[in-house]
């Protein structure tokens, strides 16, 4: 009986520890291929340095001249060293998103080294690392590209500014809509102008169209002076 727990347990603790040396295996194996596989400024893959860059050597050239780690290492170590009223712009952008002076808890002041006099710089609690240039390199910008590919971004251009173009134009017609004043109701009008009641009240002459009129429905084959046709042509005749 002992035996067989014993031999239960050995094997669960070495299943235990086999299994966890592979997990860790497995993460190292990760880390490396991050390491090796990808740019740590930019976060940009070997493969599409290779397949983009100007040389074939694209990723390997990339790290070493473009985004090597050790020059912004170094450049931390710049910016500690410089004194801070030295500062030129860029410089002054990266301290405040990486770096702080180191101030007294209880007079606020600047402090400084004691044997240099410069004053003692620290990291920041929460460091920003958005200066960094991410998904983007100068390799890639200056990648060779077809007549094909050119074209398709002029015409992505395009569309990009008719768009624009078009929405600015929306709203500024919307606005000319919104400031026009409001129509004004027209006046009522009525119903009849003092002619038009004269012409009603007054009795129908020969000349208007009247129902003795020759060019009225009623009319047809009538003359000006009154009867028909056939009469006023006998007593004319």
């Amino acid at each position: 009986f002992f035996i067989i727990v014993s031999t239960i347990l050995m094997n669960i603790i070495f299943g235990v520890i086999i299994d966890t040396f592979a997990e860790l295996r497995a993460i190292k194996d990760e880390t490396d291929k991050d390491m090796s596989e990808r740019c740590f400024i930019c976060g940009i893959e070997r493969f599409v340095f290779d397949q983009l860059g100007d040389s074939s050597n694209g990723f390997s050239q990339h790290i070493e001249d473009e985004h090597n780690l050790w020059k912004y290492l170094f450049f931390q170590v710049y910016l500690r060293e410089k004194n801070f009223d030295d500062y030129s712009g860029g410089e002054s952008n990266v301290f405040a998103r990486t770096l702080m002076l180191m101030k007294h808890p209880q007079t606020h002041e600047v402090m400084r080294d004691i044997d240099s006099g410069k004053e003692l710089k620290g990291a920041k609690a929460q460091v920003d690392l958005s200066w960094f240039p991410q998904r983007t390199a100068m390799a890639l910008r200056r990648q060779r590209v077809t007549p094909e590919q050119v074209l398709q971004e002029k015409l992505q251009r395009v569309e990009k500014r008719t768009s624009t173009f078009t929405s600015r134009l929306t709203g500024h017609l919307q606005k000319v809509l919104a400031a026009a004043p409001p129509p004004k109701a027209a006046a009522p009008s009525p119903d009849q102008s003092p002619l038009a009641q004269r012409r009603v009240d007054s009795p129908a002459s020969p000349g208007l169209l009247s129902p003795e009129s020759p060019f009225s429905p009623d009319g047809a084959g009538r003359g000006y002076l009154g009867g028909d046709t056939g009469r006023t042509g006998a007593t004319g005749t």
